[in-house]
C-alpha cells in the first residue's frame, strides 16, 4: 500500500512470521531547515591549534635532534678514521722527507679522507640542523680537498690544506659536542705538520 504524506511517499509491505505480522515502513527522505547558525567558542579554537603546532614543532624538533645524531656520528667516526690515516701519512713524510717512499701511506690518507668526505654529505639530510649541516659540509668539503693534495704530492699546498681541514674538523666536531651530549668524541688535532 502507498500513500502520500508530508513530504514524501510512504510505502508499507507487511511480512509475515510465525505468529506475527511485520510491518516494514519505508519513508523517502524529506528535506528540513534548522533555524540558528554555527557558533565556534575562539578559545577553544585557540587551543585546538596550539595544540596542534605544538605537536608539529615537536615531530619537527625530534626529526632534527635524530638528523643531527646521525650526522654527527658519522662525523666523529670519518674524523677518527681520517686522522689517523693521516697522521700516518705526515708521521712518514716527515720522517722520509720524500714524497716518493711513503710506503704507501699517502693513498691510505686519500683514501681515508675521501670516505670521510663521503660519509658525512651522505649523513645529512633534510631535517639536519642549519648549524650541524654547515660544519659537516665543511670537514667534507676540506676532507676532499686535502685528500687531492695528497694525492696530487702537492707539497707547497700541503701545510695550508692541512691547516683548514683540521680546523673545520674540530670547528664540526665542537658543533657535535652538545647533540652527543658532551664533548667531541674521535680525533684530536694533529700535533705535526707535514715537514715540521
Amino acid at each position: 500500500m502507498n500513500r502520500l504524506r508530508g513530504c514524501g511517499w510512504v510505502r508499507a509491505h507487511s511480512v509475515g512470521a510465525a505468529a506475527t505480522g511485520v510491518l516494514i515502513v519505508a519513508l523517502s527522505a524529506c528535506a528540513t531547515t534548522v533555524d540558528g547558525s554555527g557558533r565556534v567558542d575562539p578559545v577553544q579554537v585557540s587551543d585546538y591549534l596550539a595544540t596542534r603546532s605544538s605537536a608539529a614543532a615537536r615531530a619537527s624538533a625530534d626529526a632534527q635532534t635524530a638528523a643531527d645524531y646521525a650526522t654527527c656520528a658519522a662525523v666523529t667516526s670519518a674524523a677518527a678514521s681520517a686522522s689517523r690515516a693521516y697522521n700516518a701519512f705526515v708521521a712518514r713524510l716527515n720522517s722520509t722527507q720524500s714524497f716518493d717512499d711513503l710506503a704507501r701511506t699517502d693513498g691510505a690518507a686519500v683514501d681515508a679522507l675521501n670516505r670521510a668526505g663521503s660519509a658525512v654529505t651522505g649523513a645529512v639530510t633534510g631535517s639536519t640542523s642549519d648549524q650541524v649541516r654547515a660544519t659537516a659540509g665543511g670537514f667534507a668539503a676540506r676532507s676532499s680537498d686535502l685528500a687531492r693534495v695528497v694525492a696530487g704530492k702537492q707539497r707547497d699546498a700541503l701545510n695550508a690544506s692541512s691547516t683548514a681541514w683540521e680546523r673545520a674538523r674540530d670547528t664540526a666536531l665542537s658543533a657535535c659536542g652538545p647533540v652527543s651530549g658532551g664533548g667531541p668524541v674521535g680525533a684530536q688535532p694533529s700535533t705535526k705538520t707535514p715537514g715540521g
